[in-house]
């Protein structure tokens, strides 16, 4: 192995730990530091389980799969060109997520506050709708003001998922108003001492995930089998990191439809930002499919590929109540810790391996 290839493969390795460290590790841990005090890194877990819990259960198997497919490609200068097209990109869509309204609790520090002022008469009126078992309107309206504490809209989100189905229509349109108006980004660009440590993980998990979705399904079109060491053992790790993405879809969708519903009053299944989500998967499945048949004409394996993708679609969409159970506001550590063992497991069989080899 040449000097320019063992550099590669150093920095290759250097870039996978740095990004399993970012994602599996820093991510949950910043949050459960940040918050606490208060104990709400708990409700965070289980309002954002698509970030945070996927992060813990599953995208450090996707990493080292996708870590070692890489490894089996003979020429790697196509790869970095393509990598560095796929950073770019994920670049300015992790701009977007971090500039776009509906913010993460997370985002906020315990501190936070805000004040916006001269709110339109109309946004003012509707959140005066909002019934005093939810929050002390007195609070947040002073005046031509609305004064937004991060501490004010979380006592008020758990005060609604209980009394939720007390309340009028007009009553959940305030609220709905409220939320919208606390969690808008325009309400703490220019308060960013307020942002929390948790939302430079958040958006550098952001930026990984996106990236590797992006460049994993590209490894299935710029590569044929005469490119690449192994192309059996290469396209049963690029399945493998598909089916485990695949686990992030259901999650999605509880996001939209639950964790969305109880804080904005969205129902929408797939939200406006998620349409790259939604389009790079079915791109990835497709090619996926492809170059499985292409390499053994194995249908019965293409089947079960496809079969896992419709499943895990039709569970995210109508079963939502078992990923709450499972996952969401329902779901408590013990379950979480189940699911855990699995990836620990696979973690340290691929430790004992690497092990091994340097033996």
């Amino acid at each position: 192995m040449n000097k320019k290839n063992i550099y590669f493969l150093d920095l290759q390795q250097a870039l996978t730990i740095t990004a399993f460290i970012i994602t599996v590790i820093c991510l949950p841990l910043s949050i459960g530091l940040e918050f606490r005090d208060n104990s709400r890194w708990l409700l965070y877990f289980k309002l954002y389980p698509h970030l945070i819990l996927f992060s813990v259960l599953a995208f450090g198997i996707v990493l080292i799969s996708f870590n070692q497919a890489i490894n089996l490609i003979i020429e790697k200068k196509k790869f970095i060109q393509y990598l560095l097209l796929s950073i770019l990109t994920s670049i300015f869509l992790t701009y977007i997520e971090g500039t776009s309204d509906n913010m993460l609790l997370l985002e906020l520090n315990n501190q936070a506050e805000s004040t916006i002022n001269d709110p339109p008469q109309g946004t003012i009126v509707q959140i005066k709708k909002t019934p005093e078992i939810i929050v002390d309107i007195n609070e947040v309206i002073r005046g031509n003001k609305l004064t937004i504490q991060k501490s004010t809209i979380e006592e008020a989100i758990i005060k609604f998922r209980q009394q939720k189905d007390t309340l009028n229509q007009d009553q959940k349109q305030g609220y709905y108003t409220l939320m919208k108006k606390s969690l808008s980004y325009s309400t703490w660009e220019n308060h960013k001492n307020f942002f929390s440590i948790s939302r430079v993980f958040y958006l550098l998990s952001f930026l990984i995930m996106t990236t590797v979705s992006i460049i994993s399904c590209i490894l299935l079109v710029i590569y044929s089998k005469w490119e690449v060491r192994n192309f059996d053992k290469y396209i049963n790790l690029l399945t493998l990191e598909f089916v485990i993405f695949m686990t992030w879809i259901p999650l999605r969708y509880y996001y939209n439809l639950n964790t969305l519903n109880l804080i904005f009053g969205s129902s929408n299944a797939i939200g406006h930002f998620d349409a790259f989500a939604f389009l790079i998967y079915p791109i990835y499945l497709t090619f996926l499919c492809w170059k499985t048949y292409e390499n053994n004409q194995d249908l019965k394996r293409i089947g079960l590929i496809i079969a896992t993708f419709i499943i895990l679609t039709i569970i995210g969409l109508f079963f939502s109540q078992s990923i709450n159970d499972l996952f969401g506001l329902n779901s408590n550590l013990t379950i979480w810790i189940v699911f855990w063992v699995p990836s620990l497991v696979y973690y340290f069989s691929q430790w004992l391996k690497t092990t091994s080899n340097l033996e």
